[in-house]
């Protein structure tokens, strides 16, 4: 018993036409997947320079650190953080406000986001809220740094879908508050180290030919 007839089933000439038209559709298909990879390959190239561009404007920066570090010492201090280091707060107001808006036009994914720099957004938002609130009401522009506040709801709500517990209150921003001082100090003397150049004195130099031995 034949399972497949092939009798009269011709490869070339005439009656091979539906032989042509199924590799054409194999080889339409198999570029098509070839292309559909390569985008993926790419997309994949993209997100892992745009995660590493995100790290070093935020790790690298040494104008970040400073503001961070005013911000965190005007806080140990108590001062009024709605009203002091305002400068510093809007520097780095400013780079969040600018990532929650690529995010949000759609220019870089939320979960990178989240993976790479998630708390960071969060615990800043916790720290800089105020100050936000108080320059809004001060300026009487509800939309200062809504993309930063935008955000940071949106990745604190990734947070609940995953589970995580970890409340950005002010119990646990005082409790990090000195790690953060000593992380921003260290992070800065870093990147003194890098510029500094090391100056050591010249060998002795001799007014006479030295002497060969041979």
């Amino acid at each position: 018993m034949k399972l497949i007839n092939l009798d009269g089933l011709a490869l070339v000439g005439p009656g091979s036409e539906w032989f042509w038209s199924m590799l054409q559709f194999v080889i339409v298909a198999i570029t098509l997947y070839a292309i559909y990879r390569q985008l993926r390959l790419q997309a994949s190239a993209g997100a892992i320079e745009q995660a590493t561009a995100l790290q070093h404007d935020w790790h690298s920066s040494e104008r970040l650190m400073r503001s961070r570090l005013a911000v965190l010492v005007a806080r140990r201090d108590g001062m009024d953080p709605a009203k002091s280091a305002l400068a510093a707060s809007g520097e780095i107001g400013n780079y969040w406000e600018r990532v929650g808006y690529l995010v949000r036009a759609g220019h870089i994914e939320r979960r990178l986001v989240y993976e790479y720099l998630g708390n960071a957004l969060q615990l800043w938002w916790a720290w800089l809220a105020p100050t936000v609130k108080s320059v809004r009401e001060h300026e009487g522009d509800p939309l200062i740094h809504e993309h930063f506040e935008w955000l940071a709801g949106r990745i604190a709500d990734m947070d609940r879908a995953a589970g995580a517990t970890l409340t950005y209150d002010e119990a646990y921003l005082a409790a990090h508050l000195q790690s953060a001082i000593d992380s921003s100090l260290d992070a800065i003397r870093t990147e003194e180290e890098v510029r500094a150049v090391v100056i050591r004195p010249l060998s002795p130099a001799t007014l006479t030919p030295e002497l060969s031995l041979g």
